[in-house]
């Protein structure tokens, strides 16, 4: 509890800026003769579920009374505004008899697109096992539409309690997809995934991925800050960007009929970042975000609605303007 209390306080005093210069190489250009006031953003449905925006909470917390009420409120917006939503780590959910009611949210979030969510290590050790029929029966209960695995082997190795994978990522991700009955995808915490790992992402027919790359939320540089004997903060910077990550996925989606549906999340703080990269991507997509939803919680939900609603109309005003 006191370490997922650390993570909420530090993921708002660890952020980097990590988008200047993107509109300048990114091929697009401010074409004002085509600005449009009116401009609508795309819907989707993912498995009956609607998304009125193509937007994205992405998980970040649970496991402590300060991260109930944050998931309550987000659960509640997600369900007004028509927006996606994802749960933190529900290792604690699983784990901690006392933890439980803080991932009940479903009732919060009404109809709305949700993801349960566990780090590949506990995947990998559940299965391992031979435990993870519970654990997806107990998952199953939480109502979520989807299970999100995070990927964090940065993470884990500078966290002090950290877990240590005994077999690699990929390994973990084929079994789990050999016995799951969930939907499953699959994000990163804050360093991205290069081609190879995006393209064996699509062959094996995972259904959503968070590219969750470099400048948002670092969880690398969170572990770091929480273990102060510890200086290697050269690993933060390993990685890869948004920008980059869509090169390779646009390439990979030429070539295929079917494609996941991609959250682009990696620091994206304006407006005009999202429809940036919502331009640039060729396949559909929706803007992933964490950072911004819990700056604008703490003032409380009235503020935290009206934010969120001002983003998603300056963010499509901003993709009339922006051309190739």
């Amino acid at each position: 509890t006191d370490r997922k209390t650390q993570h909420i306080q530090m993921a708002l005093d660890s952020q980097r800026e990590n988008f200047e210069h993107i509109l300048e190489a990114s091929g697009l250009h401010y074409e004002p003769l085509w600005a449009d006031h009116d401009y609508k953003l795309p819907e989707y449905e993912l498995w009956g579920r609607k998304l009125q925006y193509p937007l994205w909470i992405s998980g970040m917390t649970g496991g402590s009374e300060l991260a109930l009420e944050i998931n309550r409120d987000l659960a509640n917006l997600s369900r007004e505004l028509g927006i996606g939503m994802g749960l933190g780590s529900c290792r604690p959910y699983l784990e901690e008899v006392d933890r439980v009611a803080d991932f009940m949210i479903r009732e919060y979030a009404g109809e709305s697109l949700l993801a349960s969510n566990l780090g590949i290590a506990q995947v990998s050790q559940y299965i391992q096992a031979g435990k993870w029929t519970e654990v997806e029966s107990k998952l199953t209960g939480l109502g979520a539409d989807f299970l999100m695995v995070h990927i964090n082997p940065l993470q884990e190795w500078f966290q002090t309690e950290g877990d240590r994978y005994t077999e690699t990522p990929f390994q973990t991700l084929k079994k789990l997809k050999e016995i799951s009955q969930l939907k499953i995808g699959v994000k990163e915490v804050g360093q991205g995934f290069g081609p190879k790992s995006l393209k064996a992402l699509i062959d094996m027919n995972i259904e959503v991925i968070e590219l969750a790359g470099i400048g948002g939320t670092n969880f690398t540089l969170l572990e770091q800050m929480r273990n102060e004997e510890r200086e290697s903060d050269s690993f933060i910077d390993i990685g890869h960007d948004c920008y980059q990550m869509i090169g390779w996925l646009n390439q990979i989606y030429k070539e295929r009929e079917s494609f996941p549906m991609i959250i682009l999340s990696g620091g994206i703080r304006q407006a005009s970042q999202a429809a940036i990269l919502s331009r640039l991507a060729e396949f559909p997509s929706m803007i992933g975000m964490a950072y911004p939803f819990l700056k604008w919680q703490k003032q409380g939900r009235v503020y935290l609605k009206m934010k969120t609603l001002e983003f998603c109309q300056d963010w499509a005003f901003a993709m009339s303007l922006l051309q190739k």
